[in-house]
């Protein structure tokens, strides 16, 4: 069958453009043109089904390659996998050297014959070569083409061996290119051959329904996000010929029990496991040097971690909101080389086991800034240990305030149980000491209810944004930041019964803490303040009274208060000429003295 001729003429700058039209799947580029656009008329119907592109440039660099369209561009619809690029003789290595888009051709050709094939089609997935000259290829994706139905494969077998269809020529599958199977919601099942080295970017990120790879015994490197959110897979092992994994190559997957790290990784990359809520230990071996960001943040299962002595880095979030972590073990004596974030665990949450007789070695341990390094609930080198300074007991987090009263602060707790009652006392299981409950830090304490017990004299932190209900005893003296955001608190009080209570913080009330409050009906601010933040009480739409019993007006921004015109300011005897003159103050519509201070 006689091919058909598509001639383009493009002249430079502001001359027009000929078209030439003579057959449906050929494109010839003439030598006079100066700009080449790729694949920006995939929806025009002008080229459409091209198999083969005639280039008759000497020097191909010469050529401006664009990706805009214009009336000085030559454009290519299709994929440049299914096209055959005719080139001079003599010029393919010219071509090949020039870069995108040449060498991205399924295949370049300087005559009849193939000359040199970089991808191609079998079936509906194509390959792609390694490298310019290798003969080793890569599944670098699926193909669709406009009015099929996408593949519903469930089990996707990758063959250790692919022949070309074009040039009969046999190339061996090596790597899974990046995105090559991205989103198939469809996929189960994945074999891989023997020959696979390397698991490109995201090549099976978000397949939500995978459920099992085999990852073959020679397998090198699993790129970033290779497994990303594959909430269903999991794995027995990783192949110990794994020489490097990638930032969140299996985050948020189905992993479960205890994970063990190749011997050959020596970096946990950043997120590499993060939110494998099922997993519930990780071996690490004597050669691994840094723990990424957040690696195993969010792996709510872990129990148990030992870090070796190789380690030299724990960055930020490596091991944040594991609830189930109590243990730690570390194995350094005399110095501590490691270099650790203030929040690379969570704070007074874990035991960290330390060889005997270092105890004193990791608590005074310093970050450069001169924060302790190990926050932890317990640094002990025996269960009898004394220097407890936080410890958990039925899922409760609990951080000594006091060791010499023995009393202790709520510092977090696990389950999501709608009302929270916090205990009066607690016993330390393995010293026997009773301590008494003085403190209770909201931010950790999922509920929508809150009972506090009698006996707390401080609340801080910030409450959960849905709680709708908070019981404070009268024994409360001081609070900082508990309502910021707190749309849908309803009641806080002794009984339960409206605001009057005096939020008696040390000298100041930091900024926003009130912020966005739409429940708060009233402020009662003590004497020993002497400054408001910015938007403290900002969006309190419900806000119609404020008791200030400070005689000289604090310094406060317009903004600290929005409800000036339907709020009332109280204010103590013979001050309010200078509140009247005051910046903030002064523009509260009603002012009057406080006749019968509470």
């Amino acid at each position: 069958m006689k091919k058909v001729l598509l001639f383009l003429s493009v002249i430079m700058m502001l001359q027009t453009t000929t078209v030439l039209l003579a057959q449906e799947n050929v494109l010839r580029l003439s030598d006079d043109t100066d700009y080449f656009s790729i694949d920006i008329l995939g929806d025009e119907d002008i080229i459409k089904g091209i198999t083969d592109v005639f280039a008759n440039w000497e020097h191909p660099d010469s050529v401006q390659i664009t990706d805009q369209p214009g009336t000085s561009n030559v454009g290519i619809a299709g994929e440049l996998y299914d096209m055959r690029l005719h080139v001079p003789k003599g010029t393919i290595g010219r071509y090949l050297k020039a870069g995108y888009p040449w060498y991205a051709f399924g295949s370049i050709t300087d005559g009849d014959t193939i000359v040199h094939e970089q991808s191609f089609k079998v079936g509906n997935r194509v390959y792609s070569r390694t490298s310019l000259y290798s003969d080793d290829v890569y599944l670098s994706g699926y193909c669709y083409h406009q009015g099929t139905e996408p593949d519903t494969t469930t089990v996707v077998t990758i063959p250790e061996i692919v022949e070309s269809p074009q040039s009969g020529s046999y190339f061996r599958v090596t790597g899974i290119g990046s995105k090559a199977f991205c989103k198939s919601d469809c996929i189960e099942k994945v074999i891989l051959p023997l020959s696979i080295e390397t698991v490109c970017y995201n090549a099976f990120g978000g397949c939500r329904n995978l459920q099992a790879v085999c990852l073959p015994e020679q397998l090198l490197s699993i790129g970033n996000y290779a497994f990303y959110e594959c909430a269903r897979l999991e794995l027995d092992s990783l192949p110990e010929s794994i020489s490097g994994i990638g930032e969140y190559a299996f985050a948020r997957t189905g992993l479960k029990g205890v994970m063990r790290i190749p011997s050959k990784v020596k970096i946990i990359s950043n997120g590499m496991f993060a939110n494998c809520r099922d997993l519930t230990g990780i071996r690490l071996h004597d050669d691994v040097v840094s723990i990424g960001y957040s690696a195993f943040y969010g792996c709510r299962s872990l129990e148990t971690v030992s870090i070796p002595k190789s380690v030299k880095h724990i960055s930020n979030g490596a091991f944040m909101d594991c609830p189930g972590l109590t243990d730690i073990y570390m194995f350094w004596t005399d110095s501590i080389p490691v270099v650790t974030s203030e929040y690379s665990f969570d704070q007074n949450r874990h035991i960290l086991n330390v060889p005997y007789g270092n105890v004193d070695n990791y608590l005074e341990s310093r970050l450069p800034d001169g924060s302790r390094q190990f926050r932890m609930g317990l640094i002990t080198d025996s269960r009898d240990s004394s220097n407890a300074h936080g410890f958990r007991v039925g899922g409760i987090w609990y951080e000594v305030s006091d060791s010499i009263k023995n009393s202790v602060t709520i510092t977090g707790r696990s389950g999501d149980e709608p009302v929270f009652i916090t205990p009066a006392s607690v016993t330390y299981p393995y010293t026997g000491v009773a301590y008494r409950i003085t403190g209770v830090s909201v931010s950790r304490l999922d509920c929508s209810r809150l009972i506090v017990s009698n006996g707390v004299e401080t609340v801080t932190g910030r409450f959960n944004p849905d709680v709708e209900y908070v019981f404070l005893p009268s024994s409360v003296k001081v609070m900082r930041l508990p309502f910021y955001h707190s749309s849908h608190l309803k009641s806080v009080g002794p009984a339960g019964g409206g605001y009057d209570i005096e939020y008696a913080w040390k000298d100041s009330i930091p900024a926003e803490s009130f912020c966005q409050h739409e429940c708060l009906e009233k402020v009662v601010i003590s004497e020993s303040i002497k400054s408001i933040g910015k938007r403290a009480f900002q969006y309190c739409p419900w806000l119609s009274e404020v008791y200030n019993r400070s005689p000289t007006p604090q310094t406060i921004d317009d903004d600290t208060f929005t409800s000036k015109s339907m709020c009332c300011l109280y204010v103590p005897k013979g001050s309010k000429r200078l509140y009247k003159k005051s910046t903030g103050w002064k523009d509260f519509k009603r002012i009057r003295v406080i006749r019968k201070m509470k």
